[in-house]
């Protein structure tokens, strides 16, 4: 049975690490798919040690491997992450029964994913031997496109150091996604949105895109949806005849946390028998954007990963708001795929192309 060596570069501190990374790997362990999965996480900071235990203690199979990351500056300073994975790489294909690799033969033969763009860069250049008989990049995302939007205002010296940086992702993003001759290389998109934007943009080879699925939240058990909801309306005081809509998420400007203040707005000018539920860390900026309305019509909490589906589960419509752009166009929000878990219908305002495909745009969007 083969192995499979993940590369992360994203931290594996990241908010969505355990649902949109290791809930994958553990369900494709269950599977049989692989005999063993080592995570390889560029970090650059020593994880504290609880968070490297309560990963490593998900499965008896599961591995992770810390190494240095640096402050990324152009596509050549990542000469170190390089020889670090080609490094580690090479101790796995030629360990000895002795050493730390278990059944270290089955290395004759793994496959390796890299998640995002830049892990992916690093990987490519690791491969030094053919035992390695696939790599999937996952592309979860624009580098370079996020860089634009989230750097856009400053001095014209700031702007121009900017467009620089933002060069140099491009670069990265060219090398990583153009087409191959190699027939070893796979790119896992998370939408149709995406692959069509990397195929156009970077050469990509769309016969060799798919369509990511394991990292998609299977869906809960009518049961639970069941008790859960008459447990947390009853917690919070719902009444059960109450339309309970739920913003997930974060108060920053791309997820339009006006927009979401806006559309309750005009819910509860029309009809008082509504509710807002934000489950969110800003819960500072919502209590003042919300201080208007009635205790008894919202609530605002930040709970925990495990939580999450418990209170999805009290609520009817789940609301995605993004800025229009090709960031939002391309991309599949994780809070849209928690929504409909916890089978909630989705309100959004038309800017992402996954949920356009899913879900009807609604009228009352028009405020």
């Amino acid at each position: 049975m083969k192995n499979l060596v993940f590369v992360v570069y994203d931290s594996i501190c990241n908010s969505v690490f355990h649902g949109q990374v290791i809930a994958p790997l553990i369900k494709k362990l269950k599977r049989g798919d692989f005999g063993r999965v080592y995570i390889v996480s560029f970090e650059l900071h020593k994880p504290d040690k609880k968070i490297v235990d309560a990963i490593v203690d998900q499965h008896s199979a599961l591995s992770l491997i810390i190494l240095k990351k640096n402050s990324f500056i152009t596509p050549l300073f990542l000469f170190l992450e390089i020889k670090r994975l080609k490094k580690y790489l090479k101790f796995l294909e030629q360990a000895s029964p002795e050493q730390a690799p278990p059944e270290p033969a089955l290395f004759d033969n793994y496959e390796l994913i890299a998640r995002g763009a830049l892990a992916g860069y690093i990987a490519q250049r690791a491969l030094g031997s053919e035992k390695c008989q696939s790599v999937t990049i996952q592309a979860r995302g624009l580098l370079a496109e996020e860089y634009a939007y989230t750097h856009q205002n400053g001095s014209f010296l700031k702007k121009h150091f900017y467009r620089w940086r933002e060069t140099q992702y491009s670069k990265i993003e060219q090398s990583v996604y153009e087409k191959k001759r190699n027939n070893i290389y796979t790119i896992e998109v998370v939408s149709r949105a995406l692959q069509e934007y990397l195929v156009e943009t970077f050469g990509a080879d769309s016969a060799s895109c798919t369509l990511a699925s394991d990292d998609v939240p299977a869906k809960i058990d009518e049961s639970y949806i069941v008790q859960w909801r008459d447990e947390i309306r009853k917690k919070l005081k719902i009444p059960s005849y109450f339309t309970v809509y739920c913003f997930s998420g974060a108060a920053k400007p791309w997820q339009c946390p006006h927009l979401v203040v806006d559309f309750f707005k005009k819910q509860y000018a029309q009809n008082k028998n509504v509710f807002l539920l934000v489950l969110t860390q800003d819960v500072s900026f919502f209590q003042q954007a919300l201080s208007k309305f009635p205790n008894d019509n919202y609530h605002l909490s930040f709970v925990k990963h495990e939580d999450v589906y418990k209170h999805l589960a009290s609520a009817d419509i789940g609301l995605v708001f993004r800025e229009p752009g090709i960031v939002s166009w391309i991309a599949r929000p994780v809070k849209a795929m928690e929504y409909e878990a916890a089978g909630l219908n989705i309100i959004h305002n038309s800017t992402v192309d996954w949920l356009v495909e899913r879900h009807n745009i609604c009228n009352e969007l028009h405020f």
